[in-house]
């Protein structure tokens, strides 16, 4: 029987990109984008600029892979495939709470992003591209739910666009402007009353 052992050169590699991608947000963080270098990172990294450039190809590159690693889609990607005999209701309450979480936890990808979304165009490349795959992977989740009868035919694309922003504008008040009349339990709960009653096929 022969048993495949994990590659040893991959490993090192993906360790190493992980590596790359958590310093580059702190350095993001620290310096601004335009403020940030390949050098800085990479002396933050403790490794070569070529080294950097054999990961990736410029600071475009590294920034919107930076955002994407650090962001809400990885996890996105993992919840929503094989859940058919999941309640929607369920797996959407998942989807805000886990979003809540992350929000929260990488306070540095949410300054990186919205400091300077304003006045740079890679910034603003970089938060686009990571909107609209959310919205993509939601609406094409709330769409199958359409085929399955469980919700009536909509456009799609609103729903997941409204549920998104107001997961984001929750935390953008609660955290940054510090305004919270409600807990997050009563906003969740209320979020979907609102959006689930709208979209029922009842």
């Amino acid at each position: 029987m022969v048993i495949n052992k994990p590659n040893s050169r991959k490993i090192q590699a993906e360790e190493r990109r992980a590596h790359i991608l958590d310093t580059a947000l702190d350095v993001f963080a620290a310096k601004g984008y335009r403020g940030t270098s390949i050098k800085d990172i990479a002396v933050a990294a403790g490794m070569s600029q070529g080294l950097m450039y054999h990961y990736f190809k410029s600071k475009e590159d590294l920034l919107q892979a930076t955002v994407e690693y650090h962001s809400f889609l990885p996890e996105l990607r993992r919840i929503l495939p094989n859940q058919e005999q999941v309640p929607a209701e369920k797996v959407l309450r998942e989807i805000a709470n886990r979003f809540l979480d992350t929000l929260a936890k990488k306070k540095a990808l949410v300054k990186v992003l919205i400091r300077d979304v304003a006045f740079d165009p890679n910034i603003n490349n970089a938060w686009a591209n990571l909107c609209q795959e959310g919205v993509s992977l939601l609406q094409n989740y709330v769409n199958g739910r359409i085929r399955d009868g469980e919700f009536k035919p909509h456009e799609s694309e609103v729903t997941a666009r409204c549920m998104l922003a107001a997961i984001v504008m929750f935390h953008f008040t609660r955290e940054t402007l510090k305004f919270n009349r409600v807990s997050r339990a009563e906003y969740i709960d209320t979020m979907f009353d609102i959006i689930l009653k709208g979209i029922a096929n009842k």
